[in-house]
């Protein structure tokens, strides 16, 4: 993976650096995964941390391993929304592929999407883009507060449930490191 460019306000910088991605040779989702929640670990100026992953099928030229990813999403607080373009793939392929993103999307907080065409992927990107300006974050100090390491499930639910959508993560690492996020889950107004 290659970072094309930094973090900006700039519309004008992002489309220039939209424009210049070139999608050739395989796919190393997870190592970009891995990537880019480094990158947001050590630039991310605000608490909330949200990373697109769009791809066009199963993972076949990273060397970080699922778990890896899996590990490093625990310690950073990053939800994942992902858009995965599988109609190319066989179906054990994409059968794999569509785990993949689901798993790492559901244990973030976030939600994977799988449009059958390329001309959906804009509706796509609005909706996620929806979801993440019409959510709450609730923080909040669990009872258990020995820091072992340990990783504690999450389970959050609301009352009124024909208002709101709950999608949280499905835990968090009981950490001394500082780095790592407090407990919290976004909820949604539908």
């Amino acid at each position: 993976p290659h970072l094309d460019v930094p973090f900006t306000t700039s519309i004008a910088t992002l489309e220039a650096g939209i424009s210049r991605a070139d999608a050739i040779g395989g796919t190393a989702m997870r190592d970009a995964v891995d990537a880019a929640a480094d990158y947001l670990t050590a630039h991310a100026t605000k608490d909330r941390r949200a990373l697109l992953v769009v791809t066009d099928g199963q993972d076949n030229a990273s060397v970080t391993s699922l778990h890896r990813v899996r590990r490093k999403l625990e310690r950073s607080g990053t939800v994942i929304f992902a858009i995965g373009l599988l109609t190319g793939e066989s179906s054990a392929h994409a059968a794999r592929a569509r785990h993949e993103l689901e798993e790492c999307a559901e244990m973030t907080g976030g939600q994977a999407f799988f449009p059958e065409r390329v001309e959906e992927i804009d509706a796509t990107i609005l909706d996620v883009a929806h979801q993440l300006r019409n959510q709450y974050t609730i923080a909040y100090a669990p009872q258990n507060q020995v820091l072992d390491g340990s990783y504690r499930k999450i389970q959050v639910s609301a009352r009124n449930a024909e208002r709101l959508l709950v999608r949280t993560r499905a835990g968090y690492l009981a950490s001394r490191d500082p780095s790592d996020p407090a407990p919290h889950a976004p909820i949604r107004r539908r």
